[in-house]
């Protein structure tokens, strides 16, 4: 009588507790196919609590009432609900391996299969009498062929354990704990409640495992929502590094863009604002200063004569002294530059470079007369590198000086036009340059253009136009001789036909791309065809000159190239 109302007790519990879970699933069924399982597990379990609390009222009363309940009990909600529930467990873990990865329809094939004997088995029993109701008592009886009704919800439990044994790869640990534990611990309160018959274990463990793994996929649930905003917000932070680098390259273009307007004003200054930027940077990064105020400053330098757009041409490049009123215009190349750069926020200190680099230290400077450390730090840099360069660069007025006497004028300017601890820095680097490499070299020299292409009257016509440039031009009368001389020489500058018989101008631009990725290439074609010009500019050929060739066109286009 105790173990009976024990037993009433506990399932009333249990039957409640599965009401309750039924309600909660029910609300997702139609998210999830393993959510519909789970409401069948929930289901066949409130069948078989219901069965329990049913036999247990009857079980044991006389009376032909008792005998049919007790009777219906045991043979449909024990032994086919039982069948069902574990078939469920099944379908539900085959579910949950399909979430992660795609796997054969046998496995639920063979727990149709188990299942369908099983309840075959529980339909037949009034004939087979494996297991039997006494009538005169109403008490159950177990038959010598009782393990039969047991076996198949065994081999059911077995296929599960395969499959979870076989796919344990795709489950995280957390994953494989619960689930193990939520197929394994009914079949081990079946064996039990095989054992102790008294006690009705199977679906207590079935509630306990119910809570068990509900509660577990709410909080997967939770993890899953938590890695979904995390990715959400991986990828909107992609998006927006994306966006501030495409922001950065657009920044950077338009500084290149305004640097080639300023140097393409002046052939004396191609490359000063580049080694300025360079000069500058390596100072700020000796004070100490990050990599985001050496980018900074690097960008200030390369602007800082921007102002000279304004200038007029003819002052730009005068051979010769200055007249006052034409020193004055070039004066005022540091406000104009202020202006133009004043409203670009980027990089705040933009402006006071090319406004303040002319300041001195001892106040004697211009536009404003500032003085000591009154003057921004990024002008008093810009100061020192621009004066260094303008000494070892050759200007219209004078040639690159000898390494000793710009040392001499940097030391003489400390304190006077210098920041002395910036000119200080300055000469530290001029004692560590032993090969004097901080000067203007490039440009210097000759430079050397090879030109691919068949027509002999484009040799001649260049031979002759660019005599008097610091150029030295040589000749290739197809694609496959070019190659050669690339192979075995230097070029600045390659000046290619597109049409040419053998190989095409498109096939050495291959060749070069593969071999001499950073010789740069104009096309020189009679091919008017945009289609071809889009091409070649998507290939990184940097100009596109027609046939017949303009030669102040050409000159503009190489001076460019070879400027930038």
């Amino acid at each position: 009588m105790f173990d009976r109302n024990i037993n009433l007790v506990t399932e009333t519990l249990c039957i409640l507790i599965c009401l309750i879970l039924f309600a909660y699933q029910v609300k997702r069924i139609k998210k999830e196919k393993s959510e519909k399982w789970l409401c069948a597990i929930i289901a066949s379990n409130i069948l078989m609590l219901a069965g329990d609390i049913t036999d247990c009222c009857f079980n044991g009363k006389p009376g032909k009432f008792g005998y049919v309940i007790s009777i219906i009990m045991s043979l449909v909600v024990y032994y086919a609900a039982s069948g069902v529930l574990l078939f469920s467990l099944l379908g539900w873990l085959i579910s949950f391996v399909e979430q992660k990865r795609k796997i054969s329809k046998w496995w639920i094939r063979i727990g149709y299969i188990l299942t369908i004997v099983q309840i075959l088995i529980a339909i037949t029993l009034p004939i087979t009498k494996i297991n039997y109701f006494d009538e005169a008592t109403n008490s159950y009886v177990r038959g010598d062929l009782f393990w039969l009704t047991q076996i198949f919800p065994i081999m059911i439990f077995f296929v599960s354990l395969i499959l979870l044994i076989r796919f344990f790869k795709v489950f995280r640990r957390k994953e494989l704990f619960f689930i193990g534990c939520f197929t394994s611990v009914p079949v081990f309160a079946m064996i039990i409640q095989i054992i102790y018959s008294d006690y009705l274990l199977i679906n207590v463990a079935v509630t306990l495992g119910l809570i068990l793994i509900i509660n577990f996929i709410q909080s997967e649930r939770e993890y899953k929502k938590e890695q979904n905003i995390k990715e959400i917000i991986l990828h909107e932070n992609e998006k927006l590094e994306e966006m501030t680098r495409r922001q950065e390259n657009l920044n950077n273009q338009l500084i290149d863009v305004l640097c080639g307007a300023v140097e393409a004003k002046d052939m004396y200054t191609r490359g000063h604002s580049i080694r300025v930027a360079k000069y500058a940077r390596e100072i700020m990064y000796r004070l100490g200063g990050d990599e985001k105020a050496q980018h900074e400053v690097y960008c200030i330098g390369i602007l800082h004569d921007v102002g000279k757009i304004s200038v007029r041409d003819e002052i730009i490049n005068k051979h010769g002294r200055l007249t006052d009123e034409e020193y004055e215009q070039i004066r005022l190349h540091t406000v104009s530059g202020f202006q133009i750069l004043r409203g670009v926020d980027v990089i705040p200190d933009l402006a006071f470079g090319a406004r303040w680099h002319h300041e001195r230290y001892d106040g004697k400077g211009y536009p404003n007369g500032l003085a000591g450390e009154n003057i921004p730090l990024v002008a008093r840099i810009i100061s020192v590198a621009d004066a260094y360069d303008a000494m070892t660069s050759n200007r219209s007025y004078h040639s690159v000086m000898p390494q000793s006497e710009v040392r001499k004028e940097i030391e003489k300017g400390m304190g006077t036009q210098f920041d002395p601890k910036i000119a200080q820095i300055m000469l530290d680097m001029i004692d560590e340059d032993l090969q004097y490499e901080m000067r203007q070299m490039k440009f210097n020299g000759i430079i050397n253009i090879l030109l691919i292409d068949d027509d002999t009257f484009i040799h001649d016509l260049l031979e002759q136009s660019l005599v008097d440039e610091n150029y030295c031009i040589s000749f290739a009368n197809s694609g496959e001789e070019g190659i050669e001389m690339l192979k075995e020489n230097k070029y600045d500058l390659c000046l290619l036909d597109k049409e040419m018989p053998g190989m095409s101008g498109f096939d050495v631009l291959e060749w070069i791309h593969k071999y001499k990725s950073r010789l740069k290439v104009i096309f020189i074609t009679g091919d008017r065809d945009y289609a071809s010009i889009k091409k070649s500019s998507e290939l990184g050929v940097v100009d596109y000159i027609t046939k017949p060739i303009n030669m102040r066109i050409l000159k503009e286009s190489i001076h460019s190239v070879l400027t930038h």
